[in-house]
């Protein structure tokens, strides 16, 4: 063989090479076509109580700290950005530890002080359910923050009141507004690919309201406002504490003190359950009433209507 062929047969080589990878370019191009033109723009993979609850948790915790941009990203009332914007949650972000553990009057130990020093990871990992309704794709959750990671019966308090959040959340599919967005939604949507790409273009939750009693930047206003009293409390429990931990009444009292408490979250579980059940069965009875459903299609009164697309 020449040494004159021997680019030649390269350049045949090349030629091959480059011919068999735009087959398969076009051929995968044609596949992936040929695939979305069925397939739908969205999917509801989100919409599950526990991704509603996941998603009202981080809300509660970004009042909390005061994290009124990512608020806003996740606000699906424009009423609702609005008064975020106009009176936001006091942030609680330029808060250093370290200047406050400088300057306060309060050991470190104080329990005050334990919200402001704790982290939470995640962060909203602080916030506790207490309560939790729906009606159709909407809920109403509840929760109260906790002092720290390791207090899971602790909550922030301030003068006896404690911090809790309420938010409303709300099921919405939004579709892509541009014809390439809608061409990869449904690209994203085809079947033989992973949960994980669907959920990308799956509808998700929203806030549309929320309440809260105070935030933590405004409880740690109340502690720097109050750290005088607050030691001089501290001061006399420390005094009062060996006397009343050292007598004999203390000591024989408190297995019967534990024993009670018991006793007393049982029937509290008992009463509890009775009332909540007769509150929803009494709430669905009446909505049920409201609904203009013949009488032969009642076994169907509580399917979920269809997801809330804007």
């Amino acid at each position: 063989m020449s040494l004159t062929m021997i680019p030649q047969q390269f350049s045949i080589f090349r030629w091959f090479r480059t011919h068999l990878f735009l087959s398969g370019v076009i051929g995968l191009a044609t596949v992936l076509v040929v695939e979305t033109i069925d397939t739908p723009e969205s999917n509801n993979l989100r919409e599950t109580p526990e991704r509603a609850i996941q998603m009202a948790r981080i809300f509660s915790s970004y009042i909390v700290d005061g994290d009124v941009e990512s608020l806003i990203h996740f606000t699906d009332q424009e009423e609702t950005a609005e008064r975020l914007r106009r009176s936001p949650p006091p942030s609680f972000r330029n808060i250093l530890w370290s200047e406050v553990e400088a300057t306060t009057l309060l050991p470190r130990s104080h329990s005050s002080l334990a919200p402001i020093d704790a982290t939470f990871s995640p962060p909203e990992s602080r916030m506790q359910i207490i309560r939790l309704e729906r009606r159709d794709s909407f809920f109403v959750m509840t929760f109260v923050a906790l002092s720290g990671p390791h207090f899971t019966n602790e909550y922030i308090e301030a003068d006896g009141h404690p911090l809790v959040v309420t938010v409303a959340v709300r099921y919405i599919v939004k579709p892509p507004k541009t014809p390439f967005g809608r061409w990869r939604n449904r690209l994203a949507n085809i079947d033989w690919l992973p949960d994980t790409i669907h959920e990308m273009v799956s509808g998700d939750w929203y806030l549309i309201d929320y309440r809260y009693s105070f935030n933590l930047r405004e409880y740690y206003e109340w502690v720097r406002k109050n750290e005088r009293r607050l030691y001089n409390q501290w001061e006399q429990d420390m005094k009062n504490t060996p006397a009343v931990i050292g007598s004999k009444d203390w000591l024989n009292g408190l297995e019967s003190r534990a024993s009670e408490e018991v006793k007393a979250s049982y029937l509290w579980s008992y009463s509890t359950s009775e009332r909540q059940l007769a509150e929803v069965l009494d709430q669905l009875s009446q909505q049920s009433k409201s609904n203009t459903i013949p009488e032969t299609k009642l076994n169907n009164s509580f399917n979920r209507p269809s997801p809330i697309v804007e």
